[in-house]
């Protein structure tokens, strides 16, 4: 009787060690897939969609940028700006700010501008090799913050994962 529970324990050990490796492999998985979700954030974008990829990126609001005027600034009639060194304040903080001043303009205190990102949320795997994840897109401004969902999927290719499809939800 001692023998064959003593079986037993090895198996369960052997079966509890691989659960624990998929565990391990599935979260590293999903940093990588991650980081292939932010490099839609990059221009260029890089080789991150699979060649039959479907993606609908034009679907997302266009985003002007507001260059001629700031905090009631009139840029244009200033630019060029005047030769001399920019100076570049950048702050210490996690996820802080940075300050651009060029010679001969005031400096812009208070003023942000935030691209529009996109980044990762949730991610599911279907297969080893395919998997499924949320996605936001988002735009601030002065006065407001638009946000839409997107559902990405994912396809491993080789010991790449790439964006097989690209879709932008109707917001909730």
């Amino acid at each position: 009787m001692a023998r064959r529970s003593a079986g037993w324990k090895v198996m369960l050990g052997v079966a509890l060690l691989f659960a624990a490796v998929a565990a391990a492999d599935e979260a590293s998985e999903r940093v990588v897939i991650g980081r292939v979700i932010t490099q839609l954030n990059r221009v260029p974008m890089g080789d991150i969609f699979t060649g039959d990829a479907t993606s609908e990126l034009d679907r997302l609001p266009e985003v002007k940028t507001r260059t001629s005027q700031i905090m009631g600034l009139q840029l244009d009639s200033v630019y060029p700006p005047e030769p001399g060194p920019i100076a570049v304040t950048i702050s210490r903080e996690p996820w802080g700010e940075a300050t651009v001043n060029f010679p001969g303009l005031p400096t812009l205190v208070g003023t942000e501008t935030t691209n529009p990102r996109i980044s990762a949320g949730e991610i599911r795997f279907i297969t080893p090799d395919v998997a499924i994840a949320d996605g936001t897109w988002t735009y601030r401004d002065e006065t407001s913050s638009t946000s839409l969902p997107l559902l990405l999927v994912m396809k491993k290719e080789g010991e790449s994962w790439k964006i097989a499809s690209l879709r932008v939800l109707t917001p909730r």
